[in-house]
């Protein structure tokens, strides 16, 4: 109840941090969706911050929101290579418990989205090494479902290794 008080008391007024810190506590007491509510308020009022961004595709892929995580990505990734490298890393891990336990969703969604996670971690190691980014650096494993993989070194070389 003083949660919920305070959420309302906090969508009148603040600033994007406010709505931010909202936005984490709803997270952390699991209720993803008045999280995004607060994250989308602090969206509004601060624009396409990337941390902002990153929080709220961390909360549509909780709900199951595909493509709406897949937006919020590819808006991090113009805007700070760094944090899309970060988000890039939680989609692999959240593809890897999904294929597992796929909750509401299909096998072929999860597969779907594994190959789109896939693939923008190609095109990230590639744009890495082509404007030799080493912002976006550290490693991402991304598995596929017969058990091999895709390495993607976004640091300075942007390598791209598949293995089994």
């Amino acid at each position: 109840m003083v949660l919920a008080l305070g959420a309302v008391l906090a969508s009148c007024s603040g600033d994007a941090r406010d709505h931010i810190a909202w936005g984490d506590r709803f997270l952390g007491s699991d209720r993803p969706e008045a999280a995004l509510a607060e994250y989308q308020v602090a969206l509004r009022r601060q624009g396409d911050e990337p941390e902002i961004l990153l929080r709220l595709a961390h909360g549509y892929a909780r709900l199951d929101r595909l493509d709406e995580a897949k937006e919020a990505y590819m808006l991090l990734f113009n805007h700070d290579r760094e944090r899309s490298h970060e988000l890039l890393e939680a989609m692999g891990t959240w593809v890897e418990k999904r294929r597992s336990d796929p909750g509401q969703l299909s096998s072929d969604t999860v597969e779907e989205f594994s190959q789109w996670v896939q693939k923008r971690g190609e095109i990230a190691a590639q744009t890495s090494a082509l404007y030799g980014d080493e912002a976006a650096g550290g490693v991402i494993r991304i598995f596929t479902k017969d058990g091999g993989g895709v390495l993607v070194d976004g640091g300075r070389c942007g390598h791209l290794c598949r293995f089994r």
